[in-house]
């Protein structure tokens, strides 16, 4: 018995040990995969290090492709949306002006009270409940349609927030890169610092031979310019006026954009004014426009002087509809709040 008990005392010890040493080890290479930057002090040490957050940013950007890809998807819908959204409106919009201006709710009550018989006045409820029903559901549909537009847009926001969280993760990658190459810069030879720059360029570029994905694909139309430089960062105000379509005397109908896109009386794009710094990065980004507690979406697709920029956006008809008003005269020029996605 006492032998057997040395024997499980002893196995014990051993399975603790082994623990004790995988545990250790796993520490060991865990701490030296996420090590301070400040502690590499040698060209090996550095170019294994870089290795390293190749690796991460690679990943890291992977995962924002995937979240780009999922953003044009979620943009298309959001504009499909918008579209049905938008035309269920004005049919709703046209129905309510219609019974208002020739009184039809007012004319049907006096039309069931004034029935000459049961029969006629069963027919005339009748038609009195056909065409209340009929608001109703153009009323439902509206709402629905427009739950719709919000849910997509929320969906889409949250894509957004994703993807930027990814790119400043990127971003944080570079930078500590950056600081690995500071902190032994003196130590190396030329050779050696000119390899590791390379490392470096090839994280930031894509490295890997062209392996790390970039956010998306480039669009047709105008190339865009090195990086978007907005008036200020985030959600900013400005004028916004509004052209193009049927209603707008001083433009073709339709006309031809600076991306070369159409320009309608559906059209749900955007001008930006030609003053902004690298205006041209900003064609076929989405801009977010709220208004009045109502949030549209635009492409940017066109550009011009708008009061040397005094004017931050030019609504096409798509846009101005989707807010509810059927002229370029009737949107006139109003204060809104906008996006740049």
């Amino acid at each position: 018995m006492k032998l057997k008990r040395s024997m499980k005392v002893a196995i014990a010890c051993v399975v603790v040990l082994t623990l004790a040493l995988s545990s250790l080890f796993i520490s060991r290479n865990h701490k030296t995969a996420n090590a301070d930057p400040s502690t590499v002090s040698n060209y090996i040490e550095a170019k294994s290090y870089l290795s390293g957050v190749r690796s991460e940013y690679n990943a890291i950007m992977s995962e924002a492709k995937s979240i780009y890809n999922q953003i044009e998807a979620t943009t298309q819908k959001a504009f499909e949306a918008q579209r049905a959204m938008t035309e269920s409106q004005l049919q709703l919009n046209s129905l309510l002006k219609y019974q208002y201006e020739n009184s039809t709710i007012f004319s049907i009550f006096i039309m069931v009270a004034c029935s000459t018989s049961l029969d006629d006045f069963s027919k005339n409820i009748d038609y009195a409940n056909s065409a209340m029903n009929y608001l109703l559901n153009v009323s439902k549909e509206n709402k629905e349609k427009k739950d719709a537009f919000d849910s997509t847009l929320q969906n889409l926001n949250s894509q957004n927030a994703a993807q930027n969280a990814c790119l400043a993760s990127a971003s944080e990658k570079l930078a500590e890169a950056e600081t690995v190459l500071q902190g032994i810069r003196a130590k190396l030879t030329p050779e050696e610092l000119a390899e590791l720059e390379g490392e470096i360029s090839d994280i930031g570029g894509g490295g890997g031979g062209g392996d790390t994905p970039t956010p998306g694909p480039t669009p047709p139309g105008p190339q865009p310019g090195p990086s978007p430089d907005p008036p200020t960062p985030g959600w900013s105000s400005g004028l916004a006026s509004a052209y193009g379509g049927s209603s707008d005397p001083y433009t073709p109908n339709p006309g031809t954009t600076a991306t070369g896109e159409v320009c309608d009386d559906w059209s749900t794009g955007v001008a930006i004014p030609m003053a902004w710094p690298n205006f041209r990065s900003y064609f076929h980004h989405t801009v977010q426009i709220s208004w009045n507690g109502m949030t549209v979406l635009a492409k940017i697709n066109d550009c011009g002087g708008m009061g040397g920029g005094s004017r931050s956006l030019d609504l096409q008809p798509g846009v101005f509809k989707a807010f509810g008003f059927q002229t370029c005269q009737a949107w006139g020029l109003r204060q809104v709040d906008y996006l740049i996605m």
